[in-house]
């Protein structure tokens, strides 16, 4: 209430990849959270999730599910977050580095034009605080948001090849 729609944690099996299913759980998704908006009479400015781009020690087949992912993001019509890192709780270590993890946005009631970087900043701080619970003056918190410039850009620019074809 009073944010945006979050999804997390949407899988699909290998078995049934490449015949449509992420795009259309995604689709359900959007759906569910509009009609979960408009119920409590609320606009949805916007849909967003996380997902974890692979480290340096990533494997070929690590990056090739990386890649096939943003293109699944893409298809949905999300936006890659470029220019901030959400720096999240290590679960599985809670005494080992910070998650890195890349936000992804499809706007809804809110044009893409209007998330300017102060917007997306205010995004990413609401992340932090609603779902992973952190503040201003946690070391995650402020990682997160010290120097962020970001902006909207294609969700495949996200991918391995678009970051190579980049940095050329």
């Amino acid at each position: 209430p009073g944010f945006g729609g979050y999804v997390c944690y949407l899988g699909v099996d290998d078995r049934v990849r490449r015949r449509g299913v992420g795009t259309r759980l995604f689709d359900l998704m959007f759906k569910v959270l509009a009609a979960d908006a408009c119920s409590a009479d609320e606009p949805l400015p916007f849909v967003v999730w996380e997902s974890r781009k692979p480290g340096p020690a990533a494997t070929d087949a690590d990056w090739k599910l990386w890649d096939a992912r943003v293109n699944l993001f893409d298809r949905a019509g999300g936006l890659w977050v470029d220019g901030l890192e959400l720096q999240t709780p290590n679960y599985a270590d809670p005494e080992g580095d910070p998650v890195p993890l890349q936000l992804f946005v499809r706007p809804a009631d809110t044009p893409a034009a209007a998330f300017d970087a102060a917007r997306l900043t205010a995004l990413a701080a609401g992340m932090l605080e609603r779902v992973y619970k952190s503040r201003p003056g946690d070391p995650l918190y402020d990682r997160t948001l010290a120097g962020a410039t970001p902006r909207l850009r294609p969700a495949r620019e996200a991918g391995r090849r678009a970051a190579a074809l980049a940095a050329v």
